[in-house]
């Protein structure tokens, strides 16, 4: 399968017929692979027809199916004029400058409403982001929450060209597309990584002001989901007929079912297994791990010493349904047991390692000193990610039980450590980039990505090439602002 994408000028030829055997054949084993290129290869189709309508003895058919070819090159080159005129596949830069005009201009009030659809269902959100009309889906408003939650988002993230610059920035990997139509522009960018798969947000081309967007969801049961977003009215949504739903920006609001619901054993283990370390404070150890295996609540990992270790076994000792395979750093070492997670491993020098040579070339004391307090302060985020993650799925998944509002608070304190210690780390990173922290929390993914990039650019970085040390600050910013 070909790595990079043909470019627009090979599918315009490809289209038509005119492009080479031996190139066609890759480009069709890249089409077989590729949504993005076979999107593109729709759109042509498009207009393609559209100049035969002009010009109708200028289409014609082949028999190889799905094919539409055009006679002359001249008519090649005029669909390809339209084409581009609609449509534009744009390198990076021209992404990042549209959203900075957008993430400049945008209003700092939330949209009066949003309404979410997904084919025939729909979700009318009113200005507090937590209830929706008689007329949603419930079932369906649920479920886009839980997305929005687990990928970091917020009701009020889904028309913010900010949240959307955000989300872009902290992917490794990425393809972006612009789209410019009459009165708007739509910047969409697709990737592999995380729960959005891909994003779209149509900014008006008069003030660069949101005005719709659309997200692909990446599913569990490898079914992605897709919606779309646009601004509703306030008088869609009446407060005396609102019912609440999770808001994905807070912790989830109990309420009662209609139905009565009988908590599942396993997630009360986990919830009181969760509860019991967060009150021990080992939860958010970031080599020691909470997992549902075969039936049971498996606790598993490593603690730095013995006292500790005693800590966490009387904590759990009296829960059911649970195993236990907790080890001292020291017992690690000789049994060279797995760990739950797995530190940074770079081969190549550090992105900024002139700047630290020339911070610290004369006190190498205080440069181990400054890149322990990184590694430290990034693993406990990484840890506290992860585990206010899971507080809160679970709290949301049993947010009719006793547990959800323990659950709830244990993810708030977590919270709150996280806004510490981000501060923290950017006072650390001080010599080398100034930061302001306006996040209050990060999702476990976005946590390993501000580990990563801190430890490429201070310890040692992944000799894969791409990265530089100003795309790296940068990303940092965007994660922390």
């Amino acid at each position: 399968m070909r790595s990079e994408h043909p470019e627009l000028q090979e599918l315009i030829l490809w289209q038509s017929g005119e492009l080479a055997s031996d190139k066609s054949a890759i480009v069709e084993a890249h089409l077989d692979n590729c949504e993005t290129c076979r999107n593109k290869v729709e759109s042509m189709r498009s207009i393609y027809s559209r100049a035969a309508q002009i010009d109708p003895a200028a289409l014609r058919r082949k028999k190889s199916p799905g094919k539409v070819f055009m006679a002359g090159t001249s008519a090649v080159v005029i669909a390809a004029l339209v084409f581009m005129s609609v449509t534009e596949w744009v390198p990076e830069a021209r992404a990042d400058s549209l959203l900075a005009k957008a993430v400049q201009q945008e209003n700092a009030e939330a949209p009066h409403g949003l309404r979410v659809r997904s084919g025939t269902e729909s979700c009318l959100v009113n200005p507090q982001w937590a209830v929706y009309d008689r007329a949603s889906n419930q079932t369906f408003c649920n479920t886009v929450s839980a997305n929005l939650r687990s990928a970091g988002w917020g009701w009020n993230d889904l028309l913010s060209a900010k949240s959307f610059e955000h989300w872009r920035t902290s992917l490794k990997k990425k393809h972006d597309s612009i789209h410019k139509l009459a009165d708007t522009t739509e910047v969409r960018t697709d990737t592999g990584e995380g729960t959005i798969r891909e994003a779209a947000i149509r900014l008006r081309s008069a003030d660069y002001q949101p005005v719709s967007a659309r997200f692909q969801f990446a599913g569990a049961n490898g079914q992605d989901s897709e919606i779309e977003v646009e601004e509703g009215s306030p008088s869609d949504v009446p407060m005396e007929t609102a019912r609440s739903i999770p808001a994905p920006t807070r912790a989830p609001q109990p309420h009662t079912p209609q139905q009565p619901a009988i908590l599942d054993a396993l997630d009360e283990a986990e919830a009181r297994t969760r509860l019991a370390l967060h009150q021990a404070g080992a939860d958010t150890n970031v080599l020691l791990a909470v997992e549902r295996q075969a039936g049971a609540i498996k606790v598993w990992g490593v603690v730095p010493t013995q006292t500790t270790k005693s800590v966490v076994l009387a904590a759990l000792e009296n829960i059911p349904s649970i195993q236990l395979s907790v080890l001292t750093e020291a017992e690690q070492e000789q049994s060279h047991a797995p760990l739950p997670w797995q530190s940074f491993h770079g081969d190549a020098v550090p992105l900024a390692a002139s700047q630290m040579q020339s911070l610290f070339q004369n006190d190498p004391q205080e440069h181990e000193r400054f890149l322990s307090g990184i590694d430290t302060t990034t693993r406990r985020l990484v840890g506290e990610a992860r585990t206010r993650d899971a507080l809160l799925r679970l709290a949301m998944r049993i947010d009719y039980s006793e547990y959800a509002k323990p659950l709830q608070e244990a993810a708030t304190e977590i919270a709150a450590q996280m806004a510490v210690d981000m501060t923290s780390l950017a006072q650390q990173l001080q010599p080398l980039v100034p930061l302001t922290v306006k996040r209050r929390a990060l999702t476990f993914q976005q946590a390993e990505q501000l580990y990563t990039l801190t430890h490429e650019v201070a310890f040692m970085s992944r000799n894969q090439g791409g990265l530089s040390l100003d795309d790296a600050l940068s990303r940092i910013k965007a994660l922390l602002a």
